[in-house]
């Protein structure tokens, strides 16, 4: 009952305003003194900050009216972190080869406990020893858009010891090449879940839903994998990482430029996701992933110059006239930035008084990217590597360094109660 008058008044209060921030934030600030739920599948309080440093990590901080800290909180944060651009002697901006916990070591200043660092041979070293233990082989399902493909593939390219083999959801090994011409389709019908296995029995799924949280009404796939997971299989993997990159606030390319649908429909999705993710996270962790935010200056040159997904099968977006284009890239890019704090509030709403993980302590990560980017798009190098190496000229998706610090505390999570550390200075023990 108590769900189905949010949904209701969330719904009347973006008819009533188009920001819809105020009446949004009030009815949220109710939810804020309700402390979020301890996680109970034993994972320690540490490990559990390691991801949230938001409400979830200070149930009685004052964030504003909102249950989501807004980008402002994590802007701010992102201020202690070290840049990853340098300039060189001829006054050129270049790209440091490293993450910024390989650059600090593990260490955020804004997190009370540090992070164990892992190179390919440590995750060997830590699936060898799952493996003939207690916990069994290694296995992370991601689920999602293109946020969690390249996540996905990130995994992949950390770990090529593992000599990794693609199947598709009919058991069919498939290649690489043949996968992501698949995934790079933004089309229901492409939609291509697999799972890929590797050495020591390890395993890495990707439930792939293009449109984000519209697995109910789109995909059956996503929906039939998770509530397997949930209420039937013997055995589950060892985590679940859930996150979208600009499905969930679009909802469907942003095709409907009057309306407001899309916010509503985030939140309606996230209720119907939170029900069997709440089960589910009852038998392994479950890690949801805070909205990324965009880089606007990217996607307003799209607009001007050709938008990135111009090989879409859409007809209608490949012969659109320049105009056309400005409007619709323009929308969808409003979407992106002013949408993703109502996303996150969404997410809030759902999930966090359960026992579901939100991760938002790389937003800053990605934040400072953005930054960076800016940075190089000012200094006009739009068509240098550097540009393209940091993700630049992408409006959405984490750069790789972000993804790496990602894949890292992932691992910490799963692997180092498995190796010879020093279990008190990390997060997770």
């Amino acid at each position: 009952m108590q769900g189905k008058l949010m949904r209701f008044l969330f719904t009347f209060c973006l008819a009533l305003t188009t920001s819809g921030f105020l009446c949004l934030l009030y009815i949220s600030s109710s939810e804020r003194h309700r402390r979020p739920a301890a996680p109970d599948k034993g994972i320690p309080g540490k490990c559990w900050s390691m991801f949230n440093i938001g409400v979830q990590k200070y149930p009685k901080r004052n964030f504003g009216n909102g249950l989501a800290p807004g980008t402002s909180y994590y802007e701010e944060v992102s201020e202690s972190l070290p840049t990853l651009l340098r300039t060189l002697p001829n006054g050129t901006l270049d790209l440091l080869p490293k993450s910024r916990l390989q650059i600090t070591g593990g260490r955020l200043d804004y997190l009370d406990c540090g992070i164990r660092m892992y190179d390919a041979k440590d995750v060997m070293k830590c699936s060898a020893l799952r493996r003939n233990g207690r916990d069994g082989p290694l296995w992370i399902a991601f689920v999602g858009d293109s946020k969690m493909r390249d996540t996905f593939k990130g995994f992949l390219n950390m770990t090529p010891n593992f000599n990794w083999h693609i199947y598709n959801t009919s058991s069919k090994e498939v290649t690489s090449t043949t996968w992501e011409t698949f995934a790079s389709t933004h089309h229901p019908k492409f939609q291509q879940s697999v799972s890929v296995k590797g050495a020591l029995d390890s395993r890495v799924d990707l439930v792939w839903a293009t449109h984000g949280l519209n697995i109910y009404k789109i995909a059956k796939v996503p929906q039939e994998e998770l509530e397997y997971w949930a209420y039937e299989a013997s055995q589950v993997p060892d985590v679940v990482v859930i996150g979208f990159g600009a499905w969930s606030i679009t909802g469907g390319f942003a095709s409907d430029h009057e309306s407001l649908n899309p916010f509503t429909d985030c939140v309606d999705e996230w209720m119907k996701a939170s029900k069997v993710l709440e089960i589910l996270s009852r038998r392994t962790p479950v890690i949801a992933w805070a909205q990324s935010r965009s880089r606007e200056f990217t996607a307003k040159r799209y607009a001007v110059n050709g938008w990135s997904g111009s090989n879409t099968d859409d007809e209608s977006l490949n012969n659109e006239t320049a105009n056309d284009r400005f409007y619709r890239v323009s929308y969808y890019t409003r979407h992106l930035s002013t949408g993703a704090e109502w996303a996150d509030e969404a997410m809030h709403v759902a999930l966090l008084n359960s026992n579901i993980i939100i991760w938002d302590s790389m937003l800053p990560s990605g934040l400072l990217n953005i930054k960076e980017c800016q940075s190089l798009y000012d200094a006009g190098m739009m068509e240098h590597p550097t540009y393209f190496a940091h993700a630049c000229h992408d409006d959405i998706h984490p750069d790789q360094f972000t993804i790496r610090d990602e894949h890292t505390m992932i691992l910490n999570l799963l692997c180092n109660h498995h190796m010879d550390n020093n279990g008190s200075r990390y997060c997770c023990p």
